[in-house]
């Protein structure tokens, strides 16, 4: 069955389930390309960035829905074969696996890029029945914000490396509802303002009067 067939209705089609938190990368459409083509539909469960490592908190679980849509709609998948959840970050593991199982329609097989999910979900498929058939782990584990906003340092998103990682759908949507201007803002202008702060200039002033506020020399 390709991504564009219709799915036929069952009472109980095979579902697959996706893990996806990152900014949409073309390793993800790949996942998920797999994913369909094992499964009747696919649930990808988009995570927020509350226990990220994310600055700023970039992207709400929301805003990831928006783009995972977007990016698969333009990428010819049916809307009908797959369901986008937001599942939210838990600090006790099986709290979280227990959460999605409940949010989410039924599955049988977790999908994921990420290594440390990857083991979160193992530890507990037997109380779940779930099963991992494939694990492609993440190394090294990249901060894909940053890259960006090396890039838009330099005024262009147009390097070999963005290329490979993102799809174009997805960087054109980031332009659109405006996070790639907050990547820029978060890494490159706070960082500019940070070390604004960290120079001091130092002026000489000859007489009596100097300024009330301020750092002198």
């Amino acid at each position: 069955m390709s991504t564009m067939d219709t799915p036929t209705l069952k009472l109980n089609p095979k579902r697959g389930f996706v893990i996806e938190k990152n900014p949409f990368l073309n390793p993800d459409l790949e996942l998920i390309y797999h994913a369909l083509a094992e499964n009747d539909e696919v649930v990808i469960g988009i995570g927020s960035a509350q226990l990220s490592h994310e600055p700023g908190l970039i992207l709400s679980a929301g805003e990831r829905i928006e783009l995972t849509d977007y990016v698969l709609q333009q990428q010819g998948i049916n809307p009908a074969r797959y369901i986008l959840i937001p599942i939210e970050d838990s600090v006790n593991n099986a709290q979280w696996v227990g959460e999605i199982r409940m949010v989410s329609p039924r599955w049988h097989t977790v999908y994921t890029r990420n290594f440390k999910n990857a083991s979160v979900f193992k530890a507990h498929q037997r109380a779940f029945g779930y099963d991992i058939i494939q694990v492609d782990e993440q190394k090294p584990e990249m901060d894909y914000f940053a890259l960006i906003a090396q890039e838009l340092k330099g005024s262009t998103l147009a390097s070999a490396q963005i290329k490979v990682l993102f799809p174009e759908s997805a960087l054109t949507k980031m332009e659109e509802m405006g996070i790639l201007s907050r990547i820029n803002t978060i890494y490159n202008h706070a960082r500019d303002e940070e070390a604004r702060k960290d120079s001091i200039d130092r002026i000489l002033f000859l007489g009596g009067m100097r300024p009330p506020t301020g750092v002198w020399a």
